[in-house]
């Protein structure tokens, strides 16, 4: 399934605001009622020896999240402050017969297909993730407070962080919610994704080398 994905990133420096903004008037009158989840999820991210996929701005994940596997594939990202936007296409596979055979084909896109037998995994994120549904006006939005630590070739850093994620309805309502947990909580506005943190720490890495 082909879709556009915005989402609102922020840093987290303390586990217990968790439950604080949990605890807030406003944010529980916006919760839907029993939406509360936990996914425990595994990620590894593909490329090839020469970092393709991310030179053409590009990105494939294959991720384990409570039972399931899911590859993406995310490409035309753009980022504005802490505002996150990409096409992504996400499809539900056995990861085992992913990893082997890598059937780039489900996602119709020809350069990623050029790529078939090149491709081989860069680093991993691990992560617990807390949902919330938030109802806001005629809009629907995940809250997702993550904990977790991403592996970068045995250089494991730790992270915690919020991502706001617009489900339906309108992107304004959306930075509104981003507007108040900023305003009313120690938050900092994160303008890099996980993946582009990796990046950054694989590029360090290897110039240590």
């Amino acid at each position: 399934m082909k879709n556009i994905e915005i989402e609102l990133k922020y840093k987290v420096f303390d586990e217990r605001l968790r439950k604080q903004i949990l605890q807030d008037d406003f944010i529980v009158s916006k919760i839907v009622s029993e939406s509360d989840k936990i996914l425990d999820m595994h990620a590894i991210y593909l490329d090839t020896d020469d970092l393709e996929l991310s030179n053409s701005r590009k990105m494939l994940r294959l991720r384990d999240e409570n039972n399931r596997s899911f590859a993406t594939f995310k490409y035309d990202v753009n980022t504005e402050s802490n505002k996150h936007r990409r096409y992504e296409k996400e499809v539900e596979v056995d990861s085992e017969q992913f990893l082997k055979k890598t059937d780039l084909e489900l996602f119709e896109d020809d350069f990623l297909s050029s790529l078939k037998g090149k491709l081989k995994p860069i680093f991993s994120i691990d992560t617990r993730r807390y949902i919330e549904l938030i109802e806001y006006r005629d809009s629907l939005i995940e809250y997702a407070f993550d904990i977790g630590s991403m592996d970068v070739l045995g250089n494991i850093i730790e992270f915690m962080e919020i991502e706001l994620e617009l489900k339906a309805g309108s992107e304004s309502d959306l930075l509104e919610i981003g507007k108040y947990l900023w305003y009313n909580f120690p938050i900092i506005k994160e303008q890099r994704s996980k993946y582009q943190r990796c990046m950054i720490a694989l590029h360090n890495a290897i110039e240590d080398i």
